[in-house]
């Protein structure tokens, strides 16, 4: 089984985790084209993560070994231009809503920890922030790379 990753717009999508049931793994390559050399059930899901593209996952039959699939995956930047929308409006909490749900889509996309960290300190939500933070934390990022964007450093920010 084989296949291409591509975005909506049909660029490659390179560095592309795919998962085949659950475990089996294979990474796109800079074309964005994967091969799993392993056998596969007649009904299979498979999943794709990317720093960058929100995650995919569907289910599918497979007709025969050497199948071919097509993948297309939407940039996580989308959420943020929603979001931008939104604050520009002055919807901080319908901003909040779609920077969370990126956040669950993908964990390590930094700009949406960001642009939320951004909503919560300009707000004064010191205790938002903070947990912003260890949930930054627990997916890998550091609290330094916060800091360096926002206006003033957070302990004077809440003395």
């Amino acid at each position: 089984m084989y296949g291409k990753i591509s975005d909506l717009d049909n660029n490659p999508v390179s560095d592309a985790e795919i998962y085949l049931n659950g475990s089996m793994k294979a990474k796109s390559d800079k074309n964005g084209n994967f091969t799993f050399q392993c056998f596969a059930f007649k009904e299979n899901t498979i999943q794709v993560f990317s720093k960058i593209y929100q995650p995919f996952s569907e289910d599918f039959s497979l007709e025969h070994q050497s199948q071919f699939l097509q993948i297309r995956l939407r940039e996580m930047d989308e959420f943020i231009e929603e979001a931008k929308q939104a604050f520009k409006e002055k919807k901080d909490a319908e901003a909040e809503t779609i920077l969370l749900h990126a956040i669950q889509e993908n964990p390590k996309f930094q700009p949406s920890y960001l642009f939320l960290a951004f909503i919560y300190y300009k707000n004064n939500e010191s205790e938002l922030l903070e947990n912003l933070f260890v949930i930054a934390e627990e997916a890998g990022l550091k609290k330094q790379n916060f800091s360096d964007y926002l206006p003033l450093p957070m302990e004077k920010r809440y003395e």
